[in-house]
């Protein structure tokens, strides 16, 4: 499958909470982790929900690269991470929790785990991401459904019919959300 560009970065993707982690069925394991150190899961969710890593995360993606390498130098350079890494009893639940985070992160932005890959000495293996399915995804009307709509209008037809397309698409939003009530 060819790797698409999927541009949900802050505009459709949520950001990953605590609530969202502690919510997921393979982050269990490692609640009590989180308990023990609970700076270290909210540093872990600044630096993943940072918009910049997010970009990176779906760039590496993309070129069939772990999505976990746009984080590792900004979550290794964090102090009350590293202290946590270097722990022997809480290091690797820690690196473990990471590849839950980030893998919860990739599918909030539209992405399915397609493969795990060696990765460094202190991560171990990583995984590797690949565009989901629409349908499998997206509920219909969800933001990351929207953007992935309007990106694939991307690909349709040439740069003046695109820039006509887009002037009649929101010219019929403004329309559609003015009958409606609803600000635009």
């Amino acid at each position: 499958m060819t790797a698409l560009p999927v541009p949900p970065f802050r505009d459709g993707a949520q950001a990953i909470t605590a609530e969202t982690v502690r919510a997921d069925r393979s982050a269990r394991p490692f609640l009590r982790l989180v308990d023990r150190h609970p700076a270290a899961l909210t540093v872990l969710l600044a630096v993943l929900n940072r918009p910049e890593v997010e970009r990176e995360m779906v760039r590496r993606a993309s070129i069939h690269e772990p999505a976990l390498a746009a984080a590792v130098h900004d979550l290794e350079a964090e102090p009350r991470l590293a202290a946590v890494l270097d722990d022997p009893d809480d290091g690797l639940q820690l690196r473990r929790l990471i590849g839950v985070v980030v893998k919860l992160k990739m599918i909030e932005m539209g992405w399915v785990p397609r493969s795990m890959r060696r990765y460094t000495e202190r991560f171990g293996t990583a995984e590797t991401y690949e565009p989901a399915e629409e349908e499998e995804t997206f509920p219909r009307g969800s933001p990351l459904a929207v953007l992935a709509a309007l990106e694939q209008l991307k690909q349709i037809g040439t740069m003046e019919e695109r820039a006509r397309d887009v002037d009649e698409l929101m010219a019929a939003l403004a329309e559609t959300r003015a009958a409606e009530g609803r600000p635009f």
